[in-house]
């Protein structure tokens, strides 16, 4: 199955960049910084999807598939489109993770 997952996003999946902020807290001004960002380079595709909310509402989001762990919070870039990152689900049927799915907005 993760062979199959790594083809799909290999044959379908666009180069894209995920932008993950490293934060620390600071004790002067008590407040969480930014220190730097680390890149990390991954195949993703980006899709409209159709969910039920607990109410029965019919909603449409947008979600990544991806091949690498997105970081909550961060940042999506494809192309000339970037997404920040939400909930991300981990899809990992025996213990190894063979793909992500990440709420992009």
């Amino acid at each position: 199955m993760a062979l199959l997952a790594a083809s799909l996003l290999k044959d379908f999946g666009t180069r894209a960049t995920l932008t993950t902020n490293n934060r620390t807290f600071n004790k002067r001004t008590n407040r969480m910084e930014d220190e730097d960002s680390t890149d990390t380079t991954c195949l993703a595709v980006v899709r409209p999807i159709e969910i039920t909310d607990e109410d029965g509402r019919l909603l449409k989001q947008t979600q990544a598939v991806l091949n690498k762990l997105p970081v909550e919070g961060g940042k999506l870039t494809m192309g000339d489109s970037t997404w920040t990152i939400g909930k991300v689900t981990t899809v990992k049927p025996v213990g190894k993770p063979i793909v992500y799915f990440a709420e992009v907005s």
